[in-house]
């Protein structure tokens, strides 16, 4: 239904629209006077230009009323009305979990997010104001794969402090040129280069400046290669000068095979030092180094990996003078080097908490040596409270001809106090007869036993036998060797293990229901007290297990297959 008022109201419009019409829209005369059928058509067409317009007008003006009235409702809506810190929170939340499920050197992560971000203020005008103009911490990580995208974050991030992060040697150029107008306000540099060539073009880039204000990690890669397959040590690219020592926010360092001198005042305050295929041997003394750590109280994550440090002046003395580096905040202590001698001077001279997680890995110094040649002697290791004075409560070993790993928990797996690794020929044989001696293993309840060897060992399971009968608290056993059953055996003249309660086994092919039987009578014979702790039995992966076998374990033990 029209409203009455709708006529005269258009009519009014008509008339102010007719007034405002140019001059020069009056039609041609002929003399004096204008036919009759031109003057009407020329009236209609001035009456049609008006109408239509007031139309336009008339569109105009209800589409931006429209636009305010819907923009006005928009803002009533609960999201619109949520405080912009609140909003900032969540789309900062957003983003920490898109990049944080890809880690260096990919970075899958900050692509995905920008084009997260680019959706996000695409919804309204609000929230692309909002994310575009007000939320600088949004685009401090730039995706550095694309140029275009880089440079409309860099800009967009405004003066917030940038957390730069890329890989590869393709069109490294262009990336470190959007990058050096913008590399005082990095508070996290990570560049990854394949190449000595590309790192020297990042050496230039980071000794160009004098000062990084904001820089709070700096992870500094060459090479492609992997730590379990790299046999040597390299440093190809040396850094000096960097950021002329003015890096008071520095606290990670994580370098490899690039390197920075250990006199740098970089190296000052750190909680998280990460330093892979590093050569320090040209670097002076072994005194620099431990000073370097001493520089840092509050160090937190130390990691060294095939890291060649500078030797002992005074070589003749057998035993360093040194002072001892207290770093009580110290948590995780990762070692891996070639030959064990550089870590048990490592071990001797630092002094860390019992809660640290250690773990070492290196060969053998000289054909023969045993945990005694690779960690320093007992008596610095009770001073110096390391973990491996904490009493554990399960041990795992893994073994074969040339290999032995020792990890010891205190309370499970998850609670590992340490985890030492040592390579040589016949390791394990050696390892095992003084395990107990320089380790202390008085809690010992559980023992994870992984045998792997590929000849036939009589030696090593003389020491296993050996070591059982050093420790009998043990209750609990997990194998995966079948002539570890017949070591468990009770006899008249050997009983290892007399409180163990519980057995788990894991045999892929190797036939061992009799030797079970044998073993679980031993420990469950009526009238002898001490056979009977024996209660459960556990088998994985075991095909040879007859029914009738599995019923007489039943009649004695709880038995469960997996």
């Amino acid at each position: 239904m029209t409203p009455r008022m709708l006529p005269e109201l258009f009519q009014a419009l008509m008339d102010d629209c007719r007034n405002t019409l140019d001059e020069s829209a009056s039609p041609r005369v002929y003399g004096e006077r204008l036919f009759s059928s031109a003057a009407a058509q020329f009236e209609l067409d001035e009456q049609l230009e008006v109408v239509q317009r007031v139309v336009a007008d008339v569109t105009t003006y209800a589409g931006e009323m429209t636009y305010r009235l819907r923009s006005r409702r928009n803002q009533l809506s609960a999201i619109n009305r949520l405080p912009t810190d609140v909003l900032l929170i969540i789309f900062q939340r957003a983003k920490d979990l898109i990049t944080q499920e890809t880690s260096f050197p990919r970075h899958r992560g900050a692509l995905k997010f920008s084009q997260v971000l680019l959706r996000l203020s695409s919804v309204c005008r609000l929230w692309r104001n909002f994310i575009t103009q007000d939320c600088p911490a949004l685009w401090t990580k730039p995706p550095m794969t694309s140029p275009m995208l880089a440079m409309l974050f860099l800009s967009r991030s405004k003066e917030a402090p940038l957390e730069i992060a890329f890989d590869g040697d393709h069109k490294l150029s262009e990336r470190l040129s959007l990058l050096r107008p913008h590399i005082n306000r990095c508070r996290s540099l990570q560049i990854f280069v394949h190449d000595d060539d590309n790192a020297q073009k990042v050496v230039e880039l980071l000794q160009g400046f004098p000062s990084a204000a904001h820089l709070e990690s700096l992870y500094l890669r060459q090479g492609d290669f992997r730590d379990d397959t790299m046999g040597r040590t390299r440093s190809t690219s040396s850094l000096s000068g960097l950021f002329a020592g003015a890096t008071p926010r520095l606290r990670k360092i994580h370098l490899r095979a690039i390197c920075i001198p250990l006199d740098t005042p970089v190296f000052h305050g750190l909680t998280h030092l990460d330093l892979s295929y590093i050569d320090y041997s040209d670097g002076g003394s072994i005194h620099k180094f431990f000073h370097t750590l001493e520089l840092s109280p509050f160090l937190g994550v130390l990691r060294l990996i095939y890291v060649v440090l500078p030797p002992f002046i005074a070589d003749i003395q057998p035993t360093p003078v040194l002072p001892t580096i207290v770093l009580t905040h110290l948590r995780s202590l990762f070692l891996r080097c070639r030959p064990g001698d550089q870590v048990r001077l490592i071990l001797h001279q630092l002094a860390i908490p019992p809660s640290c997680r250690l773990d070492i890995c290196g060969e053998t110094g000289m054909p023969g040596d045993d945990l005694y040649g690779f960690l320093p002697p007992p008596s610095v290791i009770s001073a110096n409270t390391l973990p491996l004075m904490q009493p554990i409560r399960l041990l795992c070993v893994e073994m074969d001809d040339d290999y032995i790993q020792l990890r010891g928990c205190t309370l499970g797996l998850q609670d590992q106090a340490y985890s030492i690794t040592q390579n040589g020929e016949g390791i394990s044989q050696r390892v095992l007869p003084n395990l107990g001696h320089i380790l202390p293993l008085v809690s010992l309840e559980e023992l994870d036993l992984t045998v792997c060897t590929t000849e036939d060992s009589p030696d090593l399971f003389l020491q296993l036998a050996d070591f059982l009968q050093r420790h009998p608290s043990i209750k609990d056993i997990v194998c995966n060797d079948p002539r570890v059953l017949e070591l468990l055996v009770v006899t008249p003249t050997r009983h290892l293990c007399p409180l163990l309660h519980s057995l788990k086994f894991c045999f892929e092919s190797a036939p061992c229901e009799a030797a079970m039987i044998r073993l679980v009578d031993s420990r469950t014979m009526r009238g002898d007290g001490g056979n009977n702790a024996l209660r459960h039995v556990m088998v994985w992966e075991c095909a040879s297990l007859s029914d009738s076998g599995l019923a007489a374990l039943r009649e004695r033990v709880e038995v469960e297959v997996d």
